[in-house]
């Protein structure tokens, strides 16, 4: 109930257009930040255990593997989006 009224709000306050490139915006500092995590993340993964998550470090095939998923997952992620656009 009260997330209607949220929506109803936004759309009192920010027209169409306005929703558009917020949203537009909003997906390319995602992919910024989808495609510059790997910098500063893969090299705390590969060397020591106290910045590391894993609770090991990680090879070099798996740095390969984290650094090309992102490419695959662009790639897949774009036929679903295009269906989803579609609906």
């Amino acid at each position: 109930m009260y997330r209607y009224h949220f929506l109803a709000f936004l759309h009192s306050i920010i027209n169409d257009t306005e929703c558009v490139v917020i949203s537009a915006n909003l997906c390319c500092v995602a992919s910024g930040a989808l495609l510059g995590w790997t910098s500063p993340v893969l090299p705390n993964l590969g060397s020591t255990l106290e910045d590391n998550p894993l609770g090991r470090t990680i090879t070099a095939d798996e740095n390969s593997w984290i650094g090309s998923l992102i490419s695959v997952g662009a790639i897949i992620g774009s036929f679903v989006a295009g269906y989803l656009a579609e609906r």
